[in-house]
């Protein structure tokens, strides 16, 4: 077993901007969800949007990781923003490995996490996947409620490759990258810090164990 170490608070330099109490004027990493020309951040901040490189790919009401210069501030959790880049991530809630039928297993093809950071009641995380072709990739993040893990929250993402599934990682011509936001609403009372155990797949097994505070 592979083991990394994430450390949530400080992951992603790029991607630091969570702090409530900082604030900096370019290239600030935000994430929450787009209503219009309005962003409201998993955090509590409200940014409206006076310009950006394109919204053509960001669908409203949706999950967002956006990269914005801050052009004017309004109050403290308010701002005028130009959006450089967007980032659409697979928002999607995890099932219970109770709930799974074990006759028909999930594919469990392979998967690189590089990266995890938590954000307001999201645990979101930065893959990368092997590319053999055009196909459709699906992720399920699985709870284990199968057992007492006292306060550890054990969670095991699996990917299906599609039409390539079980295709050797050997032949993969490249690795694409993919975004996908945990809501932790459901799985940690808010205030509370739980050890999340995360695992998956690649070239053999991996995990890593981090704190989250919700």
């Amino acid at each position: 077993m592979k083991k990394l170490a994430f450390a949530l608070a400080a992951i992603l330099l790029l991607l630091s901007s969570c702090k409530k109490d900082e604030v900096i004027y370019r290239s600030v990493f935000f994430s929450g969800f787009v209503d219009g020309r309005t962003i409201t951040t998993d955090d509590g901040f409200t940014l409206h949007i006076t310009g950006e490189t394109t919204m053509d790919t960001v669908k409203v009401n949706r999950h967002v990781f956006a990269i914005c210069d801050i052009l004017k501030t309004i109050s403290d959790k308010e701002y005028e923003v130009f959006v450089s880049s967007w980032v659409q991530p697979l928002t999607k809630p995890s099932v219970k490995k109770s709930s799974l039928d074990p006759s028909n297993p999930l594919a469990d093809d392979p998967l690189a996490v590089n990266a995890a950071w938590s954000c307001g009641d999201y645990l979101n995380l930065e893959l990368a996947l092997p590319y053999y072709g055009a196909t459709t990739h699906i992720l399920t993040m699985v709870e284990d409620d199968t057992a007492d893990h006292g306060d550890t929250l054990c969670l095991r993402m699996y990917h299906n490759g599609g039409t390539y599934s079980g295709s050797d990682l050997a032949i993969a011509s490249s690795h694409v990258r993919a975004y996908y936001s945990l809501p932790m609403e459901s799985l940690v009372p808010a205030g509370d810090t739980v050890v999340v155990h995360l695992s998956w797949t690649y070239d053999g097994p991996y995990d890593a164990t981090f704190n989250y505070y919700r």
